[in-house]
């Protein structure tokens, strides 16, 4: 089971290192996935992409290391099902609910935390 955990924390990580970099690196590419009630927004399209992928590539890294683990699963769920284009994007989301349901897995900081949430 740890394995498990350990493989769907990384996994989640890498997924939104991906996207973030990427819309960090090349925010024109993701213009055309906004939704459309960013128009009424006094901002260009670009800040938008640019903020989601900072957001992405700090969740990431934070699950990467391990830290507050829950509650940034649970945010990239959410996140996943607001912007889902399809079957894909709500397995994804279905999948940072189950990491954000399991316990901290040994390798990461929130295991060592005394907080009782964090324990098996």
């Amino acid at each position: 089971m740890e394995r498990t955990l350990i493989l769907l924390r990384v996994s989640l990580a890498a997924l939104f290192f991906w996207f973030g970099f990427q819309q960090w690196l090349y925010p024109s590419m993701w213009i055309a996935f906004l939704p459309a009630w960013t128009g009424y927004i006094p901002a260009p399209p670009n800040i938008f992409i640019m903020i989601n992928g900072c957001t992405e590539l700090i969740g990431a890294t934070a699950l990467l290391i391990g830290i507050w683990v829950r509650p940034i699963s649970v945010f990239f769920g959410l996140h996943l099902l607001f912007i889902a284009i399809g079957v894909r994007d709500a397995a994804l989301a279905a999948s940072a609910f189950a990491l954000a349901l399991s316990p901290a897995d040994r390798y990461t900081i929130d295991a060592k935390s005394p907080h009782p949430s964090n324990q098996n």
